[in-house]
């Protein structure tokens, strides 16, 4: 196998007990679950800004959430006027991808926002599925990633310390010990920022610290370092981090 093939980059010794881990797993994603059933959706204006531009590019294809804050629980304070016309105030990029989502959703599912008459006689009456909606979407984009972090934290950590109790501490803190496990009950741009962090964070390391040249790492580094900071400003030091790092230890490669 190449040298450089990434899957050879990671500890085959240390590793934790894979049982424990999945136990680990588990627990997280039945709080998590539980934790996005049992809260109501659209629970907060920073919530309803985000929805409201889904709902506006997912039924109108349009960035102008005019229509959707006219409906009972969908207005929002987050929202600047321009032109006339209403928009949330939150980044852009991730509920232009959740409007996908959601049109997949409803190609899939069939599940509909209210208003969203596509495709529905003229005399139906449109349903109102926003609750199964947007716990759908939440689980999707929300926990499942939040879980992929842990169990790649879980295979990829072991390389640098030998000690299990460090190992642990540090996975049930990814788990437990920050706020993700709080807004993961929202549309926010937090978490999808904190597992691109993760996820960029595995590939730069292999690059600097192992000396690896994979294309698909310095691909994978700088696709989510990007995307972390898309979604998080604060994360933009992160995103030159990655790409100085990067830079120096390959300039071709970057």
């Amino acid at each position: 196998m190449n040298e450089n093939s990434p899957s050879e980059s990671f500890p085959t010794t240390r590793l934790p007990d894979w049982r424990l881990v999945g136990l680990l797993l588990c627990v997280t994603a039945g709080l998590g679950l539980a934790a996005i059933l049992n809260v109501e959706p659209l629970l907060s204006a920073n919530d309803r800004s985000r929805w409201a531009t889904v709902w506006s590019l997912g039924v109108k294809d349009t960035y102008q959430i005019d229509e959707i804050i006219q409906y009972p629980g969908w207005d929002t304070i987050d929202k600047v006027r321009h032109e006339d016309h209403f928009y949330s105030t939150k980044p852009p990029l991730f509920p232009t991808m959740v409007a996908w989502l959601y049109r997949s959703v409803k190609s899939v599912i069939g599940w509909r926002f209210p208003g969203d008459v596509e495709g529905l006689p003229e005399d139906a009456k449109p349903p109102n599925d926003t609750r199964a909606i947007v716990r759908t979407i939440l689980v999707i984009v929300n926990l499942i990633p939040m879980l992929i972090a842990i169990g790649l934290l879980a295979w990829f950590l072991p390389r640098y310390t030998s000690s299990r109790a460090t190992l642990w501490l540090l996975l049930l803190i990814a788990a437990f010990g920050t706020f993700l496990s709080t807004y993961i009950v929202t549309l926010n741009n937090h978490t999808v920022a904190a597992v691109s962090v993760v996820f960029s964070l595995i590939p730069t390391a292999l690059i600097v610290s192992d000396g690896k040249r994979h294309p698909l790492l310095f691909m994978t580094a700088g696709l989510f370092a990007a995307f972390a900071c898309t979604n998080e400003l604060p994360a933009a030091l992160w995103g030159v981090t990655v790409f100085g790092l990067l830079v120096w230890k390959s300039p071709k490669s970057t």
